[in-house]
């Protein structure tokens, strides 16, 4: 639950629909609607990619630590 919480907003920062978000990371808009909606786990070289392009470490992204920025 926390994964997609902060995966929506860092998309909601960058005024990004889930659909946009997909074009940016290079994967079909519908797979990851099936992600955000937890009908299916994120891979994690979705993960991986989603952390790129938001530039946050994973560990923000799954609730591991609080701290948005690589330091």
């Amino acid at each position: 639950i926390i994964l997609i919480k902060r995966l929506n907003d860092l998309r909601e920062e960058k005024d990004l629909s889930i659909a946009a978000s997909a074009r940016e990371i290079g994967v079909p808009a519908r797979n990851l609607q099936y992600y955000f909606n937890g009908t299916y786990d994120f891979p994690l070289p979705i993960l991986i990619d989603l952390a790129n392009y938001f530039e946050v470490p994973l560990d923000y992204l799954v609730g591991r630590t609080n701290l948005k920025r690589l330091k």
